[in-house]
């Protein structure tokens, strides 16, 4: 830095040495290095403060690091990859997933960004847009609407869209989506979905996941689901069937509990007991 001779060389040099203080945790001399730099080299402004945003991003320091890009932006022009990364990188840290939405949709035509990346990121804000409106059923119905027919078919985001219809209450359009996504991409998870949320349709549900189940007759969490199903209705002798199916094809703790509350249900308080104990060994082995 003291022997720079040009305004990029300076602004280099003190943006390694305020590096490699921040590895340090020498807060104050990287905050000098690159007051030093801002000053001596003002025409590299933008790196500078690049470096800055990076810094603040790294101690969790979100507000302070989108005020400093915002200071970045206002002096105009196209701003690098690098940049935008940094902001959205901040943005996430916010908690401002349409920001981050808009940042993948820039950065996915950008030569320079890696697109699997980009998509990941933009999926995983989809998500997280999706549970941040997990309050309001308006807000939610607007952002699902909006979502393209493709999107929509994603597993993960079909899954956070369900969880959070759930929340709110609406049954209807929880299972709608479910029952759209399953004989596409037969998620476990929204199989699974499908015995949360129960109301005055369930009658119709089980006729829709029997149908399911000509095409998936070994799906364990299809015969479960069907068996909570069945249960709800009161149908004690299809519930059994459907559970007891269940556990053939996979033993799990989750179908000897719907038996174990089924038996109960039924005064068969021995059997019940049995199938407690059995899910009971099942979650222990999970866990160790």
């Amino acid at each position: 830095l003291k022997l720079a001779d040009s305004s990029t060389a300076k602004a280099i040099s003190a943006v390694i040495a305020a590096r490699s203080a921040q590895i340090l945790n020498e807060v104050a001399a990287r905050d000098q290095y690159l007051n030093t730099a801002l000053a001596q080299a003002p025409d590299e402004k933008s790196l500078c403060l690049a470096a800055k945003t990076e810094f603040m991003l790294q101690q969790g320091d979100h507000q302070e690091a989108l005020r400093i890009l915002q200071s970045l932006y206002s002096e105009g022009g196209l701003q690098s990859t690098a940049v935008l990364r940094l902001e959205l990188e901040a943005q996430q840290q916010a908690g401002n997933w349409d920001a981050v939405l808009e940042l993948t949709d820039i950065l996915a035509k950008r030569q320079s960004a890696d697109k699997a990346q980009v998509r990941k990121l933009k999926h995983d804000a989809q998500i997280e847009n999706i549970k941040s409106k997990a309050t309001d059923v308006q807000s939610l119905n607007q952002y699902w609407q909006c979502i393209s027919p493709l999107d929509k078919m994603d597993s993960k985001l079909s899954v956070a869209a369900v969880r959070a219809y759930i929340s709110l209450g609406n049954c209807n359009m929880a299972n709608k989506i479910i029952e759209s996504n399953v004989p596409m991409t037969w998620d476990n998870e929204l199989i699974e979905l499908y015995s949360e949320c129960l109301d005055y349709h369930v009658s119709r549900q089980i006729e829709c996941a029997e149908v399911w189940l000509r095409s998936q007759p070994n799906n364990a969490l299809l015969l479960l689901t069907l068996g909570k199903l069945c249960t709800y209705c009161e149908l004690w002798g299809k519930a059994q069937s459907y559970l007891e199916a269940s556990l053939s094809v996979e033993s799990g703790h989750k179908a000897h509990f719907a038996l174990a509350q089924l038996n109960e249900k039924l005064g068969k308080h021995e059997l019940a007991m049995d199938h407690y104990n059995k899910g009971l060994q099942l979650t222990l082995k999970q866990l160790s």
